[in-house]
């Protein structure tokens, strides 16, 4: 299966002459943040009694990140759990912050749209096509989004199921760092000590993505593990990338 998913990447790249194009490969992921974090460790005594008091709030948002090869970072979208939202809670926010609103706290179609058009579409590069992966979670597949990503020339492309934490740049190099952050200090300083050009770039490196490197996964325990999940493969539902026309979603698709 990841095998598969490097083809499909090698020959897209390839097709949209995007090979040697790293401001032109993004990688967008979302992530929750809990609004009580954990305490961060601390170093005592052998045998003594260390304790922290908490609000006891289970409550989270979901922070977006979108980043290019290059270690470009977008501004982040907040989603929270609300159905209005305070002024004070934008205080000291990252600049160029977007926000949304969601019963759940979670993206769902709307808010992915709302991202694409208004977030994504105005910190992206001018120069087309543009190739644009992220996780195949349900909201992602907006039939409004689809249409306007196949006008505007921008590839949206799913990762295959179950291997995220591999393949997944901002997971591999960016959000362990952010939400170590979060529980020392407030949001927007771990925004930014955590969303650096280093752990951008190191997050395409080690998913392979750019530079292009099928190999740079080690056939672990956890690789092996995906030979026992239903596999997937994969189908373009609109023309790809190619002069002769337009680019839109590729998907995984369950045999």
């Amino acid at each position: 299966m990841v095998n598969r998913y490097f083809d499909l990447l090698e020959r897209t790249l390839e097709e949209n002459e995007l090979t040697d194009h790293p401001g032109q490969i993004f990688n967008m992921d979302e992530s929750g943040m809990p609004l009580d974090p954990k305490a961060p460790k601390v170093v005592a005594e052998r045998g003594s009694s260390v304790t922290t008091v908490g609000s006891g709030n289970k409550s989270q948002v979901t922070i977006v990140g979108c980043c290019s090869a290059t270690g470009l970072c977008m501004p982040p979208m907040v989603i929270w759990d609300r159905k209005t939202l305070a002024p004070e809670l934008t205080i000291g926010e990252v600049p160029g912050t977007i926000y949304g609103l969601s019963g759940n706290g979670w993206m769902d179609m709307e808010l992915f749209h709302m991202w694409f058009c208004n977030h994504f579409l105005r910190y992206a590069p001018s120069v087309r096509p543009l190739l644009l992966l992220m996780d195949g979670h349900s909201s992602h597949y907006c039939p409004d989004t689809i249409r306007l990503a196949a006008r505007e020339r921008v590839i949206l492309f799913t990762l295959p199921p179950n291997t995220t934490h591999m393949l997944q740049p901002l997971d591999r190099g960016c959000f362990g760092p952010l939400k170590m952050a979060w529980r020392e200090e407030c949001h927007h300083r771990a925004w930014s000590r955590s969303m650096t050009m280093a752990n951008v770039t190191a997050g395409f490196r080690v998913t392979g993505i750019y530079p292009l490197n099928r190999n740079v996964l080690s056939l672990d325990t956890s690789v092996a593990k995906l030979s026992q999940k239903q596999v997937s493969s994969y189908r373009c539902i609109a023309p790809c990338a190619s002069q002769k026309s337009e680019l839109s979603l590729i998907l995984p698709m369950k045999r």
